[in-house]
């Protein structure tokens, strides 16, 4: 991993995670870097590590409950939600969602469309699963609700979208 000084305009060496991954979801919560679930070049992986940068250092947290590529992460509330992705498969509509103090995972409500390489925004207490692929490119968007433990439906995007950053100011 690598961290970039705009300051100084360069690029610093930072610790190697402690198993390789791509395809993972990423997000932050309580100053610690999660990478979530992706694939190891062999196989679809459960497994979470995450980072300290006051130690400069990865550990391994509690894995998932399935193995997921392409997922959708992102943290509300105290709470890391791992949703969507693709198993090797099958494309997914479960969620889960992480407990960072009892190192954690546990189903939620399932998505209403499986989709993996989604866009996923925590934005005024809610998730918002947008777009992404499931067979074939979606525009469709996704609200989650943890107090209710729900999904519903809102407005589709104009296009469909995968593999894309998505933010909410």
């Amino acid at each position: 991993m690598e961290r970039y000084n705009p300051d100084t305009n360069s690029w610093m060496d930072l610790a190697a995670m402690t198993s390789p991954r791509m395809y993972h979801g990423l997000t932050d919560m309580d100053g610690y870097l999660f990478a979530i679930g992706g694939h190891s070049g062999q196989c679809r992986l459960s497994s979470i590590e995450f980072y300290d940068p006051y130690k400069d250092m990865w550990m391994c947290a509690a894995p998932m409950l399935t193995p997921r590529s392409v997922v959708g992460v992102a943290s509300l509330g105290g709470t890391i939600y791992a949703v969507g992705g693709y198993n090797g498969q099958a494309y997914l509509n479960s969620v889960e969602s992480y407990d960072i103090e009892m190192n954690r995972w546990e189903e939620c409500s399932s998505l209403r469309c499986s989709r993996s390489a989604m866009g996923l925004v925590a934005h005024g207490g809610f998730l918002y699963a947008c777009g992404g692929f499931n067979g074939s490119f979606e525009s469709s968007v996704e609200k989650y609700s943890p107090s209710s433990q729900t999904w519903e439906i809102c407005a589709s995007m104009n296009i469909e979208k995968v593999h894309f950053g998505i933010i909410c100011t």
